[in-house]
């Protein structure tokens, strides 16, 4: 019997019509060359052959052949390690426990999201997916003694912002989930970013995916919440450390992520949405290139960016009405950006996190945002006229509803 992922790739649905407005990509070549960056570079062979056969119709085979090669040669070594891990680790990966209440930073890429995951990673109390976990997905605990030796695998900065990159960072669990579940995840836009309408967009709430779907997403996303878990270490009282959670497809998914943690708790980041747009924009030029395996134009790419917006949007709006008092705070970038400790103070103080004042993790951010003197943030060009008209139109709720009209 077809799934109805093989049932849309099979028959896939006529090509969507072009987007009213397009971003003037420039795309650099050495970017499309590379095989570097790529989020899928921890996948094992087997999900990477069933996502290959499964996607097959939209692979540019010829124009990404050495980004396939590369992606599957490491696949295969990949493999090899996720048998060590699974010797080695496997049983205390599977019994784990998971402290039931994470706290889940939400918000549309390029919000902010990143620096508020740094600011609160500094408080010792959390579990999160790092950088590592995010890399060597499959056998990040049995290669954790060779990380020093691997630093040179990661560039000093990223390459959409400039800010700094090293293992032991915070990084999105999605990148990690998509990975173990054989890409059942939106990410994958990034690498079929025209398949994005059709294939792919119910993979944000999966109530339009398939059971099958679902049930792979949520084993990879539980295998890694064990996986931070266990790298963390117990909490001082023994029991496990809470977990901290970015993603920002997760904003998404917050009806999802309360079925299978009904304690959590949700900190929601927004911005100017043309700050917004703008930086997104900007992520899509400067990153995306590396994840290519087919090749998109700039309405298709475009139309991504404004969609994947209405779509979080729309979700999080609708779902956050659920949310009993005291499980979700709303922070503006604006004020997270001007002063981290007091926006950090509303944050506890709100989702009732614990002392902050006068505690380790006040000491900690403070040191963290002293080490932030002097960055700067992209210097980023007006939006074309048309671009900005159709984002005031298409995101008119975000503008209303957050105060940025």
């Amino acid at each position: 019997m077809r799934t109805r992922a093989q049932a849309r790739v099979q028959s896939p649905a006529p090509s969507s019509p072009a987007a009213p407005v397009a971003y003037p990509f420039r795309f650099a070549p050495a970017k499309l060359r590379s095989v570097r960056l790529h989020f899928l570079s921890g996948i094992t062979l087997l999900p990477w052959l069933r996502l290959l056969l499964r996607y097959r119709r939209c692979v540019h085979w010829r124009r990404f052949a050495h980004r396939l090669l590369f992606l599957t040669l490491l696949a295969c070594v990949n493999s090899f390690c996720a048998v060590l891990e699974l010797l080695l680790h496997g049983r205390s990966i599977r019994e784990q426990p998971l402290h039931p209440a994470p706290l889940i930073i939400l918000g549309h890429p390029r919000s902010g999201t990143t620096h508020l995951h740094n600011l609160l990673s500094r408080d010792m109390r959390w579990a999160f997916c790092d950088t590592w976990l995010a890399g060597f997905t499959s056998a990040c605990l049995t290669l954790k003694p060779l990380r020093r030796l691997l630093a040179g695998l990661l560039d000093e900065t990223r390459p959409m912002d400039a800010m700094a990159l090293s293992w032991e960072l915070p990084a999105e669990d999605e990148i990690a989930t998509s990975q173990l579940s054989g890409g059942v995840s939106p990410y994958l836009a990034l690498v079929f970013p025209c398949c994005e309408k059709t294939m792919l967009r119910g993979l944000y709430t999966f109530e339009t995916a398939s059971a099958e779907e679902l049930a792979a997403w949520q084993a990879a996303f539980l295998r890694v919440c064990r996986v931070a878990t266990l790298a963390a270490g117990p909490a001082p009282d023994g029991g496990p450390r809470p977990l901290l959670l970015k993603s920002p497809v997760h904003t998404a998914r917050i009806a999802l992520l309360r079925r299978l943690f009904p304690a959590a708790r949700f900190v929601y980041v927004h911005r100017a949405p043309l700050e917004v747009l703008a930086s997104a924009l900007h992520m899509a030029q400067s990153y995306y290139p590396y994840t290519f395996l087919q090749m998109p134009s700039d309405a298709e790419l475009t139309e991504f960016v404004l969609a994947q917006g209405e779509l979080l949007f729309r979700e999080y709006k609708q779902q956050k009405k659920a949310l009993p008092p005291g499980c979700l705070c709303e922070v503006a970038f604006a004020h997270l950006d001007a002063d981290p400790a007091a926006a950090l103070r509303s944050v506890y103080a709100a989702l009732q996190l614990g002392r902050f004042d006068g505690s380790g993790a006040a000491v900690a951010v403070a040191s963290y945002v002293e080490q932030l003197t002097g960055f700067r943030k992209n210097s980023l060009g007006e939006l074309p006229a048309e671009l900005q008209a159709a984002a005031r139109v298409r995101w008119a709720a975000a503008f209303r509803d957050q105060g940025y009209e």
